[in-house]
Protein backbone atom coordinates (compact mmCIF):
# COMPACT_ATOMS: atom_id res chain seq x y z
CA UNK A 1 0.00 0.00 0.00
CA UNK A 2 1.24 3.44 -0.90
CA UNK A 3 1.96 6.40 1.61
CA UNK A 4 -0.90 8.42 0.35
CA UNK A 5 -3.02 5.61 0.86
CA UNK A 6 -2.75 4.42 3.99
CA UNK A 7 -2.34 8.26 5.28
CA UNK A 8 -5.81 8.72 3.70
CA UNK A 9 -6.95 5.26 5.79
CA UNK A 10 -5.87 7.20 9.27
CA UNK A 11 -8.79 9.69 8.18
CA UNK A 12 -11.27 7.15 7.91
CA UNK A 13 -9.89 5.27 11.35
CA UNK A 14 -8.99 8.49 13.00
CA UNK A 15 -13.12 9.45 12.38
CA UNK A 16 -14.36 6.22 12.61
CA UNK A 17 -12.16 5.45 16.37
CA UNK A 18 -13.37 9.14 17.23
CA UNK A 19 -16.82 9.49 16.14
CA UNK A 20 -16.96 12.99 17.58
CA UNK A 21 -16.60 12.13 21.62
CA UNK A 22 -14.09 12.91 23.72
CA UNK A 23 -11.48 10.79 24.99
CA UNK A 24 -12.43 10.80 28.15
CA UNK A 25 -15.50 8.81 27.58
CA UNK A 26 -15.33 5.65 26.84
CA UNK A 27 -15.93 4.23 23.14
CA UNK A 28 -17.09 0.83 23.23
CA UNK A 29 -16.87 -0.99 20.07
CA UNK A 30 -18.63 -4.41 19.79
CA UNK A 31 -15.69 -7.14 19.56
CA UNK A 32 -17.45 -9.16 16.38
CA UNK A 33 -18.19 -6.67 14.38
CA UNK A 34 -16.39 -5.86 10.66
CA UNK A 35 -15.32 -2.41 12.29
CA UNK A 36 -13.67 -3.45 15.05
CA UNK A 37 -11.29 -5.70 12.97
CA UNK A 38 -11.07 -2.62 10.34
CA UNK A 39 -9.79 -0.55 13.52
CA UNK A 40 -7.79 -3.44 15.24
CA UNK A 41 -5.51 -3.84 11.48
CA UNK A 42 -5.28 -0.45 11.32
CA UNK A 43 -4.24 0.24 14.79
CA UNK A 44 -2.04 -2.29 14.40
CA UNK A 45 -0.30 -0.43 11.39
CA UNK A 46 -0.31 3.18 12.67
CA UNK A 47 3.00 3.13 14.47
CA UNK A 48 4.46 1.85 11.63
CA UNK A 49 2.85 4.60 9.03
CA UNK A 50 3.97 7.37 11.37
CA UNK A 51 7.62 5.59 11.78
CA UNK A 52 7.29 5.93 7.57
CA UNK A 53 5.72 9.69 7.56
CA UNK A 54 8.61 10.98 10.02
CA UNK A 55 11.44 9.33 7.65
CA UNK A 56 10.02 10.68 4.49
CA UNK A 57 9.64 14.66 5.67
CA UNK A 58 13.68 15.11 6.12
CA UNK A 59 13.99 13.02 2.74
CA UNK A 60 11.55 15.01 0.54
CA UNK A 61 13.21 18.57 2.60
CA UNK A 62 17.32 17.57 1.14
CA UNK A 63 19.36 18.78 -0.99
CA UNK A 64 20.37 18.27 -4.82
CA UNK A 65 22.22 15.33 -3.87
CA UNK A 66 19.49 13.68 -1.54
CA UNK A 67 17.48 10.96 -3.59
CA UNK A 68 13.91 11.26 -3.68
CA UNK A 69 14.23 15.22 -2.38
CA UNK A 70 12.09 17.80 -4.07
CA UNK A 71 15.97 19.52 -4.90
CA UNK A 72 17.01 16.34 -6.27
CA UNK A 73 13.98 15.70 -9.14
CA UNK A 74 14.08 19.15 -9.99
CA UNK A 75 17.86 18.98 -10.98
CA UNK A 76 16.89 15.60 -12.13
CA UNK A 77 14.08 18.14 -14.64
CA UNK A 78 17.02 20.45 -15.76
CA UNK A 79 19.71 17.85 -16.78
CA UNK A 80 16.68 16.23 -18.80
CA UNK A 81 15.94 19.49 -20.04
CA UNK A 82 19.19 20.51 -21.21
CA UNK A 83 19.59 16.89 -23.03
CA UNK A 84 17.00 17.25 -24.92
CA UNK A 85 14.37 14.84 -23.34
CA UNK A 86 11.33 16.47 -23.15
CA UNK A 87 8.91 13.37 -22.34
CA UNK A 88 11.19 12.56 -19.70
CA UNK A 89 11.25 15.94 -18.25
CA UNK A 90 7.64 16.33 -18.56
CA UNK A 91 7.12 12.98 -16.54
CA UNK A 92 9.40 14.42 -14.01
CA UNK A 93 7.65 17.75 -13.75
CA UNK A 94 4.37 15.50 -12.61
CA UNK A 95 6.16 13.48 -10.28
CA UNK A 96 7.75 17.01 -8.69
CA UNK A 97 3.98 18.33 -8.15
CA UNK A 98 3.05 15.38 -6.60
CA UNK A 99 5.70 15.05 -4.30
CA UNK A 100 4.97 18.58 -3.47
CA UNK A 101 1.75 18.37 -2.60
CA UNK A 102 2.90 15.62 -0.55
CA UNK A 103 5.32 17.12 1.39
CA UNK A 104 2.59 20.14 2.15
CA UNK A 105 0.03 17.55 3.40
CA UNK A 106 2.29 15.45 4.93
CA UNK A 107 2.87 17.51 8.69
CA UNK A 108 -1.36 17.42 8.64
CA UNK A 109 -1.01 13.75 7.81
CA UNK A 110 1.17 13.17 10.49
CA UNK A 111 -0.54 15.19 13.24
CA UNK A 112 -4.11 13.26 12.26
CA UNK A 113 -1.68 9.73 12.61
CA UNK A 114 -0.80 10.28 16.23
CA UNK A 115 -3.92 11.33 17.51
CA UNK A 116 -5.31 8.10 15.67
CA UNK A 117 -2.84 6.65 17.71
CA UNK A 118 -3.54 8.00 21.30
CA UNK A 119 -7.40 6.52 19.99
CA UNK A 120 -6.35 3.35 19.46
CA UNK A 121 -4.43 3.58 22.87
CA UNK A 122 -7.32 4.58 24.58
CA UNK A 123 -9.37 1.94 23.13
CA UNK A 124 -7.15 -0.43 23.53
CA UNK A 125 -6.85 -1.73 19.79
CA UNK A 126 -3.81 -2.63 18.06
CA UNK A 127 -1.76 -3.23 21.18
CA UNK A 128 0.12 0.41 20.66
CA UNK A 129 0.91 2.47 23.97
Amino acid sequence: MGMIAALSAAGLAAGLALTGTPAASATTIPDDGVLHQRLERFCTRVPHLIERGEKLQPRLAGDAETRGSLKFLQARIDRAEKEGHDWAAKRLELRLERRTMLSQKLPAKLDSLRKAKTECAAAGLGGTS
